[in-house]
C-alpha cells in the first residue's frame, strides 16, 4: 500500500509540475502579445506623425506590425497550447472557478480570432499600396489620400486590435481571479 501511495504522489507531483510549466508558458505568451500590442497602439502608432510623408508613415507602421505579428502569433499559439496542457494536467476545481476559467478561455478565443482577422486585413491593406506605403496620419488615423477599401481595412484593423487588447485584459484579470481562488487562505496575501 505504501508503494502505491508513493506512486500516486509522484503522479500528482508530475501533473502539478506540468500544470505549473504550462501556466508559465501561457502567461509569458499572453504577456508578450499584450505588451507588444499596448506598445504599438499607445506608443508607435501615434508617434509616426513626426515623419513628414504619409506613405512613409504607413510603410513604417506596416513593417513594424508585420514583424510584431510573428512574435504575437507565436505568443498566442504558445499560450493556446499551454492552456490545453494546463487543462489536461490541472487539478479539479470548484464550479465557480470553472466558470471563471471558461470565461477566460472564451476571451482568449476572441483575442485569437481578432488577431487572425487583423493579420488577414493587414496583409490585404499593405497590398493596396506600393511598398506597403498606405498613406496614414498616424497608425490610428488614415491619411487624406486613402481610398475606400484602405479606409475600411484600416478601421477593421483598429477595431480588431482594440478588441484583442480588451479581450487579453479580460483574460489576464480572470486568470488572476482563478489563481487567487486556488491559493490556500494563508497564501492569498504574500508578505
Amino acid at each position: 500500500m505504501a508503494h502505491e501511495s508513493l506512486e500516486r504522489q509522484a503522479v500528482r507531483r508530475n501533473k502539478d509540475l506540468q500544470a505549473t510549466c504550462a501556466a508559465i508558458v501561457r502567461r509569458l505568451g499572453i504577456a508578450a502579445v499584450f505588451g507588444g500590442m499596448l506598445f504599438g497602439k499607445v506608443g508607435l502608432d501615434p508617434a509616426v506623425v513626426v515623419i513628414k510623408r504619409q506613405d512613409e508613415r504607413g510603410r513604417l507602421v506596416s513593417r513594424v506590425w508585420k514583424r510584431w505579428t510573428l512574435l504575437g502569433a507565436a505568443g498566442m499559439a504558445a499560450a493556446g497550447m499551454a492552456r490545453w496542457t494546463e487543462k489536461c494536467a490541472g487539478p479539479d476545481v470548484d464550479r465557480h472557478t470553472q466558470r471563471l476559467s471558461f470565461a477566460a478561455d472564451i476571451l482568449f478565443g476572441i483575442a485569437s480570432l481578432t488577431g487572425a482577422l487583423n493579420v488577414v486585413c493587414g496583409v490585404l491593406l499593405t497590398r493596396t499600396a506600393r511598398g506597403d506605403g498606405v498613406p496614414l496620419e498616424t497608425g490610428l488615423r488614415p491619411g487624406s489620400a486613402v481610398n475606400r477599401r484602405q479606409s475600411y481595412l484600416h478601421r477593421t484593423i483598429l477595431a480588431g486590435g482594440w478588441t484583442q487588447l480588451a479581450a487579453l485584459t479580460g483574460v489576464l484579470a480572470l486568470e488572476a481571479a482563478v489563481r487567487q481562488r486556488q491559493l490556500p487562505l494563508n497564501q492569498s496575501c504574500p508578505a
